[in-house]
């Protein structure tokens, strides 16, 4: 996994300028399946809307997706977005959230779906931030995202 990170940072700095800047297929999806598993095996962890925690999964729950593979790759990517902006130090947070209500508003996500989508942009963040901290952040890059990003 640590020699796709090289490659995932690029293609991360790619993600922050824009979608049309790189294809859907940036991110492999083993790794994508990594994170899935992870959000679900702490899915109690996710936050509902009115503050309470999602309910554990039976094995029937577990084995049916939350949302289809094709958001999950999107979900991640943005993590790594997210990831990228703040290990330049700028704000993600709004972002993020714009990113999530964008999410709800499209695609009318149930409360427990929304609360995973939550879960897993905050694996790919987390894990692509470590990252990306280590390597920096150039003057170039910090400057591309905050043009970018109206900053």
């Amino acid at each position: 996994m640590k020699q796709q990170l090289g490659t995932l940072i690029v293609l991360a700095f790619l993600l922050a300028l824009g979608p049309s800047a790189v294809s859907a297929d940036i991110i492999p999806d083993t790794l994508v399946a990594q994170f899935d598993d992870i959000a679900r095996d702490h899915i109690t962890s996710a936050v509902l809307r009115d503050g309470s925690h999602v309910k554990p999964e039976t094995a029937a729950e577990r084995a049916v997706p939350l949302i289809p593979q094709k958001h999950h790759k999107c979900v991640v990517e943005h993590g790594a977005k997210t990831a990228l902006i703040e290990s330049c130090g700028l704000e993600w947070r709004p972002i993020y959230i714009k990113f999530m209500a964008d999410e709800r508003k499209q695609y009318h996500w149930s409360d427990k779906q929304s609360a995973y989508m939550g879960m897993l942009h905050g694996i790919s963040q987390g894990f692509f931030y470590k990252d990306f901290a280590e390597k920096g952040c150039s003057a170039e890059m910090k400057s591309a995202l905050r043009q970018k990003l109206g900053l």
